[in-house]
Order: C-alpha cells, then structure tokens, then sequence
C-alpha cells in the first residue's frame, strides 16, 4: 500500500518541505500565462505550488525554480482552494526526475 503518511495519502513518493519562489507558466484559451508561486513541496516525480489562481485539472504547465534547480514541464493532476490561494499539484512530464541538488554522487576518496 503507499500511504505511509496521514490517512487517505496515496503520494507515490516521499515529499521534501520547500519554501522556493517558482515561476509557472501555461496556455489558456489561447492566451499565455506567467504567475510567480511559491513552492510547497517537491519530490522525485512532482511538487505542490501555492498560487493565487487556480489552474484546471490536466493543464501542461511550466514551472521553472533555480532555488530548486527545476525547469520542467508538468501536468496538473490536482487543484484545490486554501484560503485565498489555490494549491496545485503537478506531476512532472517527459521523464523529469528530481533529486536534492546536494544529493549528487559521493565525493571521490583520495588514495593515500
């Protein structure tokens, strides 16, 4: 079963908290938009953005983070009010992997 977490949470993944600015942009009705969000979460397979508009459901997306070392498109598989905000879950497209920028191979030893 994949829920280890709270009851209800099928997340494929462990999350990572975050508190990155993003940049996410995506087409609708055949205009562009661009709208800064702040990140939520993230991990390997997708991330959780704080937005002030919502984004429908199945919308190919941009998201672009330096902070997390992120420029991926995604597709919106969740949206939900949260106060004023809207809360997007994407999941990332094209075989986009995330992984901690600090968690790169281990360092080379030195021989003595």
């Amino acid at each position: 079963m994949p829920s280890e977490g709270k009851e209800g949470d099928l997340r494929r993944e462990q999350r990572q908290t975050a508190s990155s600015e993003a940049t996410v942009g995506w087409e609708d009705r055949g205009r562009q938009i661009l709208a800064k969000a702040r990140v939520l979460n993230i991990a390997e397979n997708g991330l959780a953005l704080e937005l002030a508009e919502p984004i429908p459901l199945r919308t190919l997306v941009h998201v672009r983070s330096s902070e997390l070392k992120v420029s991926a498109s995604c597709s919106v598989r969740h949206c939900s009010r949260s106060g004023r905000k809207f809360v997007v879950g994407v999941e990332f497209a094209d075989g986009f992997k995330w992984h901690p920028p600090d968690s790169g191979p281990p360092p080379l030893k030195e021989e003595v």
